[in-house]
């Protein structure tokens, strides 16, 4: 049903372009005039960039050769329009106007401009004023009361306002009592045939309508199902991350408080080998104060007892020596080596070392003791400094598995997220109106749906007035 009334709209289209023109003059095919408006309408214009300078000489030839020529201000005007000039292109057209008043191509663009400028008023009097100058007689004129038929239908069912409705509806009637029975005929026939259209262009907007509905429905029910699995989906995984993560947090207070229970044992240790080292130490010191003391006091006693063998000595020699003659200083007797001299150095010596070697043995056991201690308080920090480094790396692990859980967290809740935005887009896009609709509507809307008048079609329809076959 689309693609018929499409198609139908085409060859509708082709036929109005040919249903507004004139019969071909074959007798002016040749005439200076026909020529110089042929030239002006083929030359190489190019909207928004052709220069009206460059055109204008163009229309000064042609009217030296047709100074009072309708067509040749029709078709400048068609050129200045082309150019964008729509104010000048306004002033040929009623100086077409002022030369033919029965022109149509001219009434026709006058009468389009005022519609799509929506001025009805202005529009349904320039329709009387040039229905009144219909005459049947003139060639053309059944094609032209055609298209006062599907402009006035139009305006009617279509474009106009409500005030506009009913000033048309009022000239309709008047029209169709006016015309004469051929151009009344065709006029009917132009009414009739806009309504048709109409008709079956709301047709195909409600089977247009028909079928976005039923698309919009599946797509919104595919969206809903969509985005109801995706939430399923990023529930189970957030539910997931939320376990993991109490997992994790087990685990982080189970190792630090077994890591901070053990580093408490290692501390109480180490302060009982503190305590034990002091102890220590201060027995080492002790027993060294002590066998300081006893070599310092060994020494003096020897000394003491030798300086007295010494004296003992000096008094029996020096009481012989006073009655014997002297002896050279080589054959003198040391006390030692003398007979009946007894010394008591070495036993006390003995006795001394002997007790320096009691202390000094228990003093090596101390000491012994005390690196023994110092080993150990080593041994307990280095166990401390690993349990430390095994909490850190506990610790560690933690931050990095709960950092991957709650970063999964975020990119679930923004996925979740995004999801709800793209179904909303969606829905709102299922939502707009279909573009096969809004076309349909578009041409219901527009006066080019059964009036197509641009640059082209106006330049074929003129130049087969002029009597010349378009190129």
């Amino acid at each position: 049903m689309i693609r018929w009334g499409a198609f139908f709209l085409i060859g509708l289209l082709g036929v109005l372009n040919h249903a507004a023109a004139a019969d071909p003059v074959p007798s002016q095919a040749s005439s200076p005039a026909a020529r110089a408006i042929e030239s002006l309408l083929n030359a190489e214009i190019t909207p928004g960039k052709t220069r009206l300078e460059s055109v204008m000489p163009l229309y000064e030839q042609a009217r030296a050769v047709a100074p009072h020529d309708a067509r040749l201000e029709y078709a400048y005007s068609l050129v200045l329009h082309r150019l964008f000039q729509s104010t000048e292109a306004r002033e040929h057209l009623q100086r077409a106007l002022a030369i033919d008043p029965a022109f149509a191509p001219a009434n026709q663009a006058i009468i389009r401009d005022l519609l799509k400028t929506r001025q009805f008023t202005d529009a349904g009097e320039r329709i009387s004023g040039f229905a009144a100058r219909l005459d049947e007689g003139r060639p053309g004129s059944a094609e032209v009361a055609e298209w006062l038929g599907r402009v006035v239908a139009a305006v009617i069912v279509a474009i106009g306002t409500s005030d506009a409705q009913v000033q048309f509806a009022y000239q309709d009637r008047m029209l169709r009592l006016s015309l004469p029975p051929v151009l009344r005929s065709r006029y009917e026939r132009g009414f009739g045939n806009v309504e048709l259209e109409l008709e079956q262009l709301s047709e195909l907007i409600d089977v247009a309508q028909t079928t976005a509905e039923t698309k919009r429905d599946v797509a919104k029910a595919k969206v809903d199902a969509d985005l109801l699995k995706d939430q399923q989906e990023i529930k189970v995984k957030l539910q997931d991350a939320q376990k993991s993560r109490e997992k994790w947090d087990e685990w982080i207070t189970d190792q630090t408080a077994k890591a901070d229970e053990i580093l408490k044992e290692q501390e109480k240790r180490y302060q009982d080998l503190d305590r034990a080292a002091v102890t220590q130490l201060q027995a080492v010191n002790s027993l060294r104060l002590a066998m300081s003391t006893a070599e310092n006091g060994a020494l003096v006693m020897q000394q003491q007892v030798q300086n007295q063998q010494l004296q003992q000595l000096r008094q029996p020699q020096q009481q012989t020596q006073q009655l014997l003659p002297q002896r050279p200083r080589s054959q003198q007797q040391s006390p030692q080596s003398q007979p009946g001299v007894v010394t008591t150095t070495g036993p006390i010596f003995a006795g001394a070392m002997a007790s320096t070697g009691t202390i000094g043995l228990q003093l090596m056991v101390e000491e012994r003791r005390l690196g023994a201690i110092y080993d150990q308080q080593a041994a307990v920090a280095n166990a401390a400094s690993r349990t430390l480094a095994t909490r850190k790396q506990a610790i560690a692990q933690y931050q990095q598995a709960t950092g991957v859980v709650m970063k999964e967290s975020a990119n679930l809740d923004r996925w979740e997220k995004r999801n709800k935005s793209i179904a909303e887009n969606q829905k709102k896009a299922a939502e707009k109106k279909p573009a096969q609709v809004a076309t349909l509507e578009a041409k219901i809307k527009s006066l080019s749906t059964w009036d197509p008048a641009d640059f082209e079609t106006e330049k074929r329809r003129l130049l087969a007035d002029l009597g010349i076959t378009p190129k």
